[in-house]
């Protein structure tokens, strides 16, 4: 289940990244009221996701490192569920 909302996450940002670039694009082929604004909201879009991008590779490849995606539970679930059963085994 992580690895799948590292992809999605990393779809969404994609599909931001091409908006953000069409936006530039239609600025500067056409002309008129609203160009200006079109092509700072570009920018805008084409610089958040690129930042979004760099941090989900970052925490995927953390993840991916600590054994995140190895299993399809979650790993502070397991933690947790260990921290609880070998409270329950001192007295």
């Amino acid at each position: 289940m992580n690895m799948f909302q590292a992809d999605l996450a990393f779809a969404v940002e994609l599909i931001a990244i091409s908006i953000g670039v069409a936006f530039i694009i239609w600025s500067y082929r056409n002309e008129g009221a609203g160009i200006l604004a079109a092509k700072y909201l570009g920018y805008f879009v084409l610089i958040l996701g690129a930042i979004s991008i760099i941090c989900t590779t970052y925490y995927s490849i953390k993840y991916l490192s600590l054994g995140y995606f190895d299993k399809p539970i979650k790993m502070q679930y397991m933690k947790q569920h260990k921290l609880n059963h070998m409270d329950h085994m001192n007295p």
